[in-house]
């Protein structure tokens, strides 16, 4: 919290060796990850940064396994759900301005492999996303 703003955040972290399947996991979070925070940018309208990510998660065969929600407003108190990247009518003409904060939201799970997810409060700039933590989009690997 900073000055009553709530925020969530979050980061991956794999103990042991990944399987391939989790590296596959991993490597497609990251690429989904990052096609969202570059989308959030000045300029862009909710639709266009929901499209993005949908587009990057579909064409590397993801998508079915994401949760079709990809951010939201930073707010007050637990207030900060407006406005929500997703694909509804409401919403996706809602054009970002700049120096406007989003929560980046990333959730991707695969049964029996393992699941991925990113909530990062990103400030919205003309040049894309500028995330305002020193976490990494990429997952932590942890030699056991």
């Amino acid at each position: 919290m900073y000055r009553t703003f709530m925020s969530d955040l979050s980061h991956n972290f794999i103990l042991g060796k990944p399987s391939k399947e989790q590296q596959k996991l991993a490597d497609a979070y990251l690429s989904a990850a990052e096609t969202l925070v570059k989308n959030l940018k000045a300029g862009n309208t909710i639709g266009e940064v929901w499209h993005s990510v949908n587009d990057t998660l579909t064409a590397i065969g993801y998508i079915q396994y994401t949760v079709p929600f990809f951010g939201h407003g930073l707010g007050v108190l637990g207030h900060e759900w407006y406005p929500p990247i997703g694909n509804s009518e409401e919403f996706t003409g809602i054009l970002l301005e700049e120096n406007v904060i989003e929560v980046a939201f990333l959730s991707i799970t695969i049964p029996g492999v393992g699941g991925m997810r990113l909530e990062c409060p990103i400030k919205v700039t003309s040049n894309g996303g500028e995330m305002l933590t020193s976490t990494p989009l990429a997952v932590t690997i942890i030699d056991i």
